[in-house]
């Protein structure tokens, strides 16, 4: 199971492959009480599809409503809901392709790539780094590191690994189930979380 950030830009890469234009909302700032941290991100194309999340979904819905009305066609902007937004245009061209692509290309490797994005002409930049994730935005200018979620290895298929593996989800870790017994194996139910049949020893 990917991580939400790898699965949103795989779908942000996707619409632009079809030469759709596609919004990247990236949360710069929480106060109060708030079910997404810093640096959650969401992507949205012009139909109003949506993946990944910013907030228990009441603010998803207002900022479909304004990006589907045009108010964020063409430009970067920032936005304050009960949280503050950078909403960053994708335009279907290569280099927000290929930025994409290289994001994808880290998180998949498993690697620490820092994201960059000028707010005044709309370019984009990644690079590898070695630092932890973290967020910067500065004179419109933002950097955002993201880097590998924690990993989560359940032994065992039974109902309990069924359950910790529903809540690891939802906290952003990368889950798998082991378990070398066919009969636990074969009853495994969650199409989100892979399982292998290997003994746990050669797994870790």
């Amino acid at each position: 199971m990917k991580h939400s950030d790898h699965t949103v830009f795989n779908q942000l890469n996707q619409w632009l492959s079809n030469k759709q234009q596609a919004w990247l909302v990236t949360v710069l700032e929480i106060w109060g009480s708030a079910p997404r941290p810093v640096g959650s991100l969401m992507a949205c194309n012009t139909k109003g599809e949506t993946v990944g999340s910013i907030s228990g979904g009441c603010i998803e819905e207002e900022l479909i409503e304004k990006l589907q009305d045009s108010q964020f066609i063409d430009n970067n902007s920032t936005h304050p809901f009960e949280l503050t937004l950078l909403i960053e245009p994708f335009l279907p061209i290569q280099e927000h392709q290929d930025h994409c692509l290289t994001i994808l290309s880290a998180l998949s490797d498993r690697a620490s790539i820092e994201r960059q994005a000028n707010t005044q002409n709309n370019q984009k930049v990644a690079m590898p780094t070695s630092i932890q994730p973290t967020l910067n935005f500065q004179n419109k200018s933002l950097k955002h590191t993201i880097g590998p979620h924690s990993r989560l290895l359940l032994i065992g298929a039974g109902p309990v690994s069924l359950q910790v593996a529903q809540l690891a989800l939802t906290l952003d870790y990368e889950v798998e189930v082991c378990d070398p017994r066919p009969r636990y194996a074969q009853q495994w139910t969650n199409e989100d979380v892979p399982l292998t049949t290997e003994m746990p020893d050669d797994v870790v």
